[in-house]
């Protein structure tokens, strides 16, 4: 429904504006942009109460930044995007440095701690979910530091079992806690599921919009207010990030970083599991030698393809090319 009436009180707004004024130059672009500002800035503050008057007030001066997100009011979540393959992630985010997190079997949690202390969890369709952790309260209160006053972060809530070296568990057993009510919380000394929060963004900190800064900004402020983790209660996201400095080849050399996207997923089938078997040392090792063994065999495989590459190359042009040397810092540099 927001689709069809955020775009009409944007035109509604823009309209009155242009008639008592009698101009009406560049109505479709002014249309388009009061869109898009009253769109963007519901998103950020999903509240018709909040935003109605401020746009009403605001007239055709209104933009995305008038208003600001306050903690108590879940943000809309942003939504992925499906690609047809590689190719085209590698077109989107050319020249761009990316991040890639470990994909939990969890609940969505949007935590929000108010200016008076008091703490609010709401999930993914923006629905208050506070009553059904009174845990996750206890264990961000022990997290944050005093610098911390007021925020809200995006985090999953996983099921764990702290009796088994801190293991992982499925959404299946998370969603077997009791639920609670708006009225009363489910009390600490029956939850049989405990939980872990793996904490992967901040968006406000300390009155401060934080959306507009770079992801790895936001993730060193994140840190800055959290501190260290405590295993199996509170931990940040797994993630890797990938440089910018991989994409400024030219399209012709994105044939090897097609193979380094078919060479990491051995990586990161390590760094995937590893969170899962924690403390079983023995098992940890065992696989690790494994995923060494495969990671250098498909390497050696990749170096014989590039010097394939390098002489097709010379063959065709007759000059000097710069896939041997590229490939070997290549492949050194993300080597385990």
């Amino acid at each position: 429904m927001m689709r069809t009436v955020l775009p009409a009180l944007a035109q509604a707004v823009v309209l009155n504006s242009s008639i008592d004024g009698g101009t009406f130059g560049n109505l479709k672009e002014q249309l388009q942009c009061m869109s898009a500002a009253v769109v963007e800035a519901y998103n950020v503050l999903p509240n018709l109460n909040l935003l109605i008057p401020t746009l009403m007030d605001k007239g055709t001066k209104f933009s995305s930044t008038t208003l600001s997100m306050v903690p108590g009011i879940p943000i809309k979540p942003m939504l992925a995007k499906i690609t047809n393959g590689i190719p085209e992630v590698l077109k989107l985010f050319q020249n761009k440095a990316f991040t890639c997190e470990y994909k939990y079997d969890g609940q969505r949690a949007q935590i929000h701690r108010l200016a008076d202390g008091s703490f609010h969890i709401f999930s993914r369709n923006g629905d208050e979910t506070t009553s059904r952790f009174p845990d996750l309260v206890n264990i961000i209160k022990e997290s944050c530091t005093p610098a911390s006053v007021t925020f809200i972060l995006d985090a999953e809530v996983v099921a764990v079992d702290r009796k088994n070296y801190c293991k992982l568990m499925s959404f299946q057993e998370l969603s077997t806690r009791e639920r609670g009510s708006k009225d009363s919380s489910i009390a600490v000394d029956t939850i049989k599921v405990d939980i872990c929060i793996f904490v992967f963004d901040i968006m406000f900190a300390n009155g401060k919009q934080l959306l507009g800064f770079p992801f790895r900004q936001r993730r060193k402020y994140l840190k800055d207010l959290f501190g260290d983790e405590k295993l199996g209660y509170f931990e940040y996201a797994r993630e890797i990030t990938v440089s910018a400095l991989l994409f400024a080849y030219s399209n012709a050399d994105q044939c090897w970083l097609l193979g380094y996207f078919a060479l990491e997923p051995i990586g990161l089938l390590g760094w995937a599991v590893l969170p899962c078997l924690r403390h079983c040392w023995a098992v940890v090792v065992l696989a690790l030698l494994g995923f060494s063994v495969c990671y250098l065999l498909v390497c050696f495989a990749g170096l014989l393809f590039v010097v394939a590459l390098e002489a097709q190359h010379r063959s065709s042009t007759g000059t000097e090319f710069f896939y041997w040397p590229c490939s070997c810092l290549f492949w050194a540099a993300f080597g385990y």
